[in-house]
């Protein structure tokens, strides 16, 4: 580099006084750089106890406009990209992460580190060694009766502070000891007080599906067993926190079902409405209301842990049976709806072993789910004379459900060929032309079943093979009493899809053999049987989109002055297995 101050050209005075300008402007620089890129710096944690799930707030100054490459670090560890909710240079919001420890908290950006601040998990605190001890309000159980029951048996459980109707309470089943990792703190009622169902999604088998509750009082809960529940201990939980645990054993006198091949996949739904019209005519005091149910993966024994990633709109509310609900009010011809968002599910392969004389030849006559499952609906025309007059040519005598399902999962295979096209929502129409694509089998054999008070239901979902190129899909569970619902897949029986599978779970030596009473991990389901969904406003429209991916029995609703609009519902795209 050349020399800004060759000595040879200036005289010793001069050179004084080039030195001295040089490093006036070295002070001038430094001075600038120390005043516009300072550390970060923390004054308050607006939360320094909290639990996983919540809010922590930090503030302080100089984290800067906008995250770019910042981050904080909590007792070591960087929470995901999607915990943060908002960054601005005086204020960090963010999501505690599930597996937050007690620690230090800094804020990191590429001007330095903040001094630490102290955050306590406080379900890491520590407790009183009788945690059992009432206080008031919280529910107290004083006896499960029977103490052992099988899936679908009733149970009857008397205590205390139930609450006079169900609510947002819940029971439940929890399997064993429960026994966390050894980093995570010990699971307590305490644990049990705040969000329950997330904080033991991982191990806990709640009693939340159509008729498990028969009554609830203040006093005393009736509820079923329901399916995927194993041994251990039973706790009710309402808004004033958990109840004492009390053991409970799960009888399994028909067989067993073992869940394993976990994974983990990511996925984006999309659906964009434009185009919006109202009636000219209308007073300009009408209001309007669309209503949009967006499917969701439902929580089931075989399908857990669905979390949203990111979304661009939150829903009104989220359904039990895998939907969403998102309101949309006093819409104009200039307004334009995009609704966006990323989730991840957990899926199992389930394996089931089953000693088929044990299997009871009758069910509950009382049950809404043996009403609901063996009734034809609009997709499953289980009442039709033909459908009616083969299954029961198929089964002649047999009495046993799972013989009869066995029977009709080969009739059904005989009865159709593969097709990759479908005509339509018609499975009457596949079974008299002799051929069908996934839906045709799954509700051909589901009406099948019903039609010899079998109860059945279509599963609807995506096939996920390994380079993430999904397709719709549709399989059956049927119901054994005393077991639970058993898997079985008629199409990829009959070798539907198997070009786009290379493992093992899939390409079975014996496929017909392996999906009755067995399933692979490569699905995700995002509706088990028709989620019936009523009418929100008397005057109310319905539109129907053209996907099938799910099966409700209402996706769009209009009302007031909306006279139209065009929906995009766009195919769901699976953007990595974990």
């Amino acid at each position: 580099m050349r020399n800004p101050f060759p000595l040879g050209r200036r005289s010793g005075a001069g050179a004084v006084l080039a030195f001295a300008a040089f490093l006036a402007l070295v002070g001038v620089l430094y001075l600038s750089v120390s005043l516009t890129a300072r550390n970060p710096e923390i004054t308050e944690l607006q939360s320094p106890t909290a639990e996983p799930g919540e809010v922590l707030t930090i503030r302080g100054r100089h984290f800067g406009e906008a995250r770019g490459s910042g981050r904080v670090r909590i007792a070591g560890r960087y929470p995901v990209t999607n915990a943060y909710i908002s960054w601005s240079d005086d204020e960090i919001r963010l999501r505690l992460p599930e597996d937050v420890r007690s620690g230090l908290v800094y804020v990191e950006t590429e001007q330095g580190e903040s001094e630490g601040r102290l955050f306590t998990n406080r379900l890491q605190l520590p407790r009183h060694a009788d945690e059992t001890v009432d206080r008031p309000g919280r529910p107290r159980i004083s006896e499960v009766s029977p103490s052992e029951a099988a899936v679908g048996e009733t149970v009857t459980i008397s205590g205390m502070n139930f609450g006079h109707r169900r609510a947002a309470g819940t029971v439940l089943f929890l399997p064993g000891t429960v026994q966390p990792p050894s980093d995570d703190p010990p699971i307590t009622l305490a644990a049990l007080d705040r969000n329950p169902l997330t904080r033991l999604r991982n191990v806990a088998t709640p009693a939340i599906k159509l008729g498990e509750y028969q009554s609830w009082d203040n006093r005393s809960i009736t509820v079923t067993v329901p399916d995927g529940a194993n041994s251990g201990t039973l706790v009710v939980v309402t808004d004033r926190g958990g109840s004492n645990p009390v053991a409970f054993d799960v009888s399994r006198p028909v067989g067993e079902k073992r869940f394993y091949d976990k994974r983990s996949f990511a996925f984006r739904e999309e659906l964009i409405v434009e185009h919006i019209t109202t009636n000219p005519h209308a007073l300009e005091s009408e209001r309007n209301a669309l209503h949009l149910w967006l499917p969701a993966p439902n929580d089931s024994p075989v399908q857990r842990n669905r979390q949203t990633l990111r979304r661009n709109a939150e829903p009104l509310f989220r359904s039990p049976e895998g939907f969403e609900q998102f309101e949309y009010r006093n819409l104009g011809p200039r307004d334009r709806i995009e609704l966006k968002h990323v989730q991840i599910v957990e899926r199992y392969a389930v394996e089931t072993s089953i000693s088929a004389g044990s299997v009871p030849n009758s069910y509950n006559t009382a049950s809404q789910l043996l009403r609901r499952y063996t009734a034809a609906d609009r997709y499953v025309p289980a009442d039709d004379d033909e459908i009616q007059s083969r299954a029961a040519r198929s089964v002649g005598n047999q009495r046993n459900p799972y013989r009869k399902a066995e029977q009709l999962f080969g009739l059904v295979r005989a009865l159709l060929s593969p097709e990759r096209e479908g005509n339509g929502w018609d499975a009457r129409a596949a079974y008299d032309r002799g051929a069908g694509d996934a839906f045709d089998y799954a509700a051909l054999y589901t009406a099948l079943l019903r039609a010899v008070d079998v109860p059945a239901r279509v599963v609807s979902g995506y096939l996920v093979p390994p380079d993430l190129e999904a397709v719709t899909h549709h399989w059956v569970e049927f119901y054994l009493p005393s077991f639970g619902w058993v898997p079985a897949d008629p199409a990829l029986a009959d070798g539907m899809h198997a070009e786009a599978f290379t493992e093992s779970a899939i390409e079975a030596e014996d496929p017909a053999g392996y999906y009755f009473g067995n399933l692979d991990s490569r699905r995700v389901a995002f509706s088990n049987g028709v989620v019936r969904i009523p009418s929100l406003q008397p005057d109310a429209r319905e539109g129907e989109p053209r996907y099938r991916y799910a099966l409700l029995t209402r996706y769009e609703q209009l009302s007031g002055n909306l006279s139209g609009y065009t929906s995009r519902w766009k195919p769901v795209r699976f953007l990595g297995e974990y």
